[in-house]
């Protein structure tokens, strides 16, 4: 080995230490002063200062390419090109390396040097034998500062003929840190030219500089640089050992620079004859040597077999139990490029050495982290999942260890691994105790991964929930923003199951209300409200107020207002009073009247008033008339359900009074329902309230209108003339309203409402009154009629048939008639039909007569012996004689010539009358009133029988009977029709 010429030699070193769009790199500028005096220093190589050309801060791709150029021309035995400064990566194509100049960023990336063009200029084909290309560069355009990592940049400058070292950062700050001289890298290789280099030799190649800096740079922790070369450029010497320099001592004579070296101690040099040997002659060889050089034979063959040779030598050393051997193989494998590692896993993996590739990845932890996260990347692009979880985890412990969580978390996020972050800390998760996951957190945390500090936040929320509640509501709100709110819950409610004390829970709600969302105040307060009684919630209120939460406390009372007893409510309005808080008070009063139960608010009124609290109650009674109708209504019935009418007076005429038309027509079933003839009658003796209770009646629907007067007349029938005074409502205008709707009042309430009019109209008016009511349907008219009479209230039921008669036809009046002996009306039937015989020819003409007149006119029964009027004068003489108050015949049907009497069918306006033979007192008659219920059956050829009597002989051959029969159904159904619905619908002839 000898020493590169210096005069047939050059060096070009340039850098780059000042961005317009990137972090400056000062320590570049010193990086390239001392490399080009170590580099013309005689005692190390002595290269001449014209050969030596420095390039700062090159403004041009030519300011670069055309020095390199220059010096390929002009060397002959020696090029080293050094550059530092930011590399940056094509986002697009991200395995071109780009160069950085001063305008240059990762969006303008025309604006730097592309390393294919360096790699153009050095051509193999020309120049020197020897070039020596060393980067100092780093990674820019992650976004959170750090810098990628380069593990396979050598491999995207390597140039055949070339010996090509590069040096790689996560961090600008551990590329250069603040205030140092140098970078981290260039500053290493300047102290080893500077100082030298212990235990190796006079020269020093360039594999022995790079293992020097590999070892130096990982016992710090540092970036660890790679190397490739191409034809023995690792033979390459450039410098003395400065330990072994002394003055005056002159470097060996020139020799040619690709001789036989001599035995070098470095063991890639000391063992590279490995590569040519298989598997069992490295066992035969190993045997030979004592255990440290055995173990140092392993490690290099690990580093330097082909990777076939390397599964066949592990699978040997498993075969005889050697492990320590095997663990030295397995540290050189993981010396080499991820790519090389990746075929020796693929070959083990091929010869089913599973374990021996567990052993091999979990060596992994040995390295630095750049190494990892290469090797980790590898795995990822190669879909070895299984295998990148065993790499990911062991660094995650390490990392754990060494307290470089954060610095682990930052590299995956800038390499391709991101997607694995979170994979890689549940599992982790499922091993590690909560106390050191809430560790790592807060470290995450720190650094800005707030999502993944929240995962691991909670998987240890046992141990989140002891800390302070201030931070226990900074880690809630971290959950919650992750999208994690019922996770954030459960940490809250696991820290107030830890809080001790007044002092405690003051603390957590007062840091819930400084540092989380709303819902999570809410969710302490609500639990507090429902957990702890009112002493409790005004002491924690209390020392709020002391520390100047008044929002909090404020929040706190009015949730226990709200979810509370009522009576606890009104302890805490008379606390806030007294402590000079009414404002609060009534909030507090307001919240418990809108959201507790009525039932609770008139107790609390009943107890406070019994205890003489009389300003508590007259507060709390002016925040029930002011509230909500609902809420004010549930508390006037509740009041009257319980009898306090002490309670209740005042509130109702502050309702009356002080409430809208439109409020009271809701609540006046409220106010009535009270049922206490006391209170409606003080609500309605106050003349000055008459026309806002006169507009409520007017302006309400029928129905409720009649509600109120049915209400009022059922419970207090004196106040219904305390309404009649003090508005323009008449009696009149009351029975109209209670018969204008519909026929679904009750008739006991038609009773109730007459009953009332008794004492507050003269009889004129009350009788106009009783003329509505008997607009009423007979069904509905004969049901108040029974009512009244059973309650012995004759007058009324006779005032009402009496009306009823004047104003009826006659037929309806022996409809109504006959409904009333059936239930029992006997005086009130007789008295409706005393004098029929002028309510017939007087009255007015009933729709149902003319219905009848115009069924029998269309009946198909013709004979000679069926008469229609004119009936002949002999006939209608001897019906009128035996039928005392016949009305007008519209049909007659001569029996006579049969069986030699006298008989006779007749039909009129509203019966059927039958005389069967010469007996005048053998007549049957049925009103059609009695139609409904009256059955028709046929007896022969000649007769029917009615209502299950005897049959009645009605006809001869020219009068059929079941042509008789049809007309009687169909005045049957004519009845039912009127009955039911006090109308009917035409019949035709063609349904006789």
């Amino acid at each position: 080995m000898r020493l590169a010429d210096p005069q047939k030699s050059r060096a070009v070193l340039i850098g780059t230490s000042a961005y317009r769009h990137m972090p400056a790199i000062p320590a570049v500028a010193k990086n390239l002063d001392t490399l080009q005096r170590l580099l013309i220093d005689s005692e190390i190589w002595g290269l001449p200062s014209e050969n030596c050309r420095v390039v700062m801060n090159p403004a041009t791709v030519a300011d670069v390419i055309d020095p390199i150029h220059e010096a390929m021309e002009a060397a002959s035995e020696a090029l080293i090109v050094y550059y530092a400064g930011h590399g940056i990566r094509d986002p697009e194509v991200f395995d071109d390396l780009y160069l950085g100049l001063p305008d240059s960023d990762s969006e303008h990336l025309y604006r730097s040097v592309p390393f294919n063009q360096i790699r153009r200029a050095l051509s193999p084909n020309r120049g020197p034998a020897a070039k020596v290309v060393i980067l100092d560069c780093c990674y820019s355009g992650i976004a959170i500062g750090a810098m990628g990592p380069a593990t396979d940049m050598a491999d995207q400058a390597m140039i055949k003929g070339t010996y090509l070292m590069t040096a790689t950062s996560q961090h600008l700050e551990a590329l250069a840190p603040v205030g140092a001289d140098y970078t981290v890298f260039t500053g290493e290789l300047i102290r080893a030219l500077e100082e030298g280099i212990p235990g190796k030799p006079d020269l020093l190649d360039l594999d022995t500089l790079y293992f020097h800096l590999r070892g130096e740079l990982r016992a710090q922790n540092h970036p660890i640089p790679q190397q490739r070369n191409r034809d023995e450029g690792s033979r390459v010497t450039i410098a003395r050992n400065r330990l072994h320099t002394a003055p005056g001592r002159m470097s060996p004579p020139a020799a040619d620079p690709l001789a036989s070296p001599p035995p070098s101690t470095d063991p890639l040099v000391k063992w590279s004859a490995l590569r040519r040997l298989p598997p069992r002659e490295i066992m035969a060889q190993a045997q030979r040597l004592d255990a440290v050089e055995a173990a140092d034979l392993f490690r290099a063959a690990g580093m330097i077999c082909a990777d076939q040779i390397v599964a066949s030598l592990l699978a040997l050393l498993n075969s005889v139990a050697n492990y320590n051997f095997a663990t030295q193989v397995h540290a050189g494998v993981m010396v080499r490029p991820p790519r090389e590692i990746l075929a020796v896993v693929a070959a083990l993996n091929a010869t089913g050495q599973e374990q021996q590739i567990t052993l091999l990845l979990e060596s992994s932890r040995s390295q630095s982290r750049d190494e990892v996260i290469a090797l980790a990347s590898a795995l990822h692009a190669e879909g070895m999942q299984a295998y990148l979880t065993k790499v990911l985890d062991g660094a995650l412990t390490l990392a754990a260890a060494n307290a470089t969580l954060v610095e682990l978390t930052t590299a995956m996020r800038a390499s391709t691994l991101a997607d694995d972050i979170e994979g890689m800390f549940t599992r982790a998760a499922d091993r590690v105790p909560p106390a050191e996951l809430a560790q790592w957190a807060d470290g995450l945390h720190d650094a800005g991964y707030e999502d993944l500090a929240s995962r691991l936040y909670q998987r240890s929320a046992a141990v989140i929930a002891l800390r302070s509640a201030s931070k226990v509501a900074q880690v809630a709100s971290i959950i919650h923003k992750d999208g994690q709110p019922n996770q954030a819950i459960h940490l809250i409610d696991l820290a107030y199951e830890a809080s001790v004390g007044v002092v405690g829970m003051a603390e957590l709600i007062a840091a819930m209300f400084q540092h989380g969302p709303d819902t999570h105040a809410d969710h302490v307060v609500t639990r507090c409200a429902r957990s702890m009684g009112v002493l409790d919630l005004i002491e924690i209120a209390a020392e709020l107020r002391e520390h100047n939460h008044d929002a909090s406390a404020r929040a706190l009372l009015l949730c226990g207002a709200r979810l509370g007893q009522f009576g606890g409510t009104a302890v805490l309005a008379e606390r806030m009073r007294d402590g000079g808080r009414p404002i609060d008070a009534r909030n507090v009063i307001e919240v418990g009247v809108k959201y507790r139960p009525a039932e609770e608010i008139i107790v609390a009124l009943v107890e406070l008033s019994g205890l003489r609290a009389l300003d508590e109650v007259e507060v709390i009674q002016e925040v029930v008339v002011a509230s909500d109708v609902a809420v004010l209504g549930a508390v006037l019935e509740a009041g009257g359900r319980a009898g306090a009418l002490h309670i209740l007076r005042p509130m109702a005429a502050a309702v009356v009074r002080q409430r809208s038309e439109a409020d009271l027509a809701v609540l006046m079933p409220s106010l009535l329902g009270i049922g206490h003839s006391e209170l409606i009658k003080y609500m309605f003796d106050d003349p000055s309230i008459g026309r806002k209770l006169e507009g409520v009646l007017i302006n309400s629907t029928v129905p409720f209108r009649r509600h109120i007067l049915v209400t009022i007349a059922n419970r207090s029938p004196g106040s219904l003339g305390s309404l009649l005074r003090v508005t323009r409502v008449t009696a009149p205008d009351v029975a109209r309203m209670l018969v204008s709707a519909s026929s679904d009042l009750p008739p006991e309430d038609c009773v109730a409402v007459i009953h009332a009019l008794q004492g507050e109209s003269d009889r004129p008016e009350l009788h106009k009154v009783l003329v509505e009511v008997g607009r009423r349907p007979i069904a509905t008219l004969v049901h108040i009629i029974q009512v009244l009479v059973a309650k012995e209230d004759t007058e009324a039921a006779n005032l009402i048939v009496s009306a009823y008669a004047q104003s009826s036809m006659r037929l309806a009046v022996e409809l109504l008639e006959s409904r009333l002996r059936r239930v029992g009306a006997i005086d009130q039937a007789d008295l409706l039909v005393s004098d029929r015989v002028a309510v017939f020819h007087h009255g007015p003409a009933h729709p149902l007569s003319s219905a009848v007149r115009l069924i029998i006119r269309d009946s198909p029964l013709r004979s000679s012996r069926c008469h229609r009027p004119p009936i002949p004068e002999s006939k209608a003489n001897h019906a009128y004689r035996v039928l005392p108050g016949l009305d007008e015949i519209l049909l007659f049907v001569d029996l006579s010539l049969f069986g030699g009497g006298r008989g006779f069918l007749l039909f009129t306006g509203y019966e059927v009358c039958h005389r069967n033979g010469t007996d005048d007192k053998v007549v049957t008659r049925v009103p059609y009133a009695d139609f409904p219920d009256l059955k028709f059956t046929a007896s022969g050829e000649f007769a029917i029988v009615l209502g299950g009597g005897k049959p009645r002989s009605i006809a001869s051959g020219d009068v059929k009977v079941a042509d008789v029969i049809g007309l009687l159904r169909t005045l049957q159904r004519a009845m039912k029709a009127w009955i039911d619905s006090n109308s009917i619908e035409p019949v035709g002839a063609d349904e006789i």
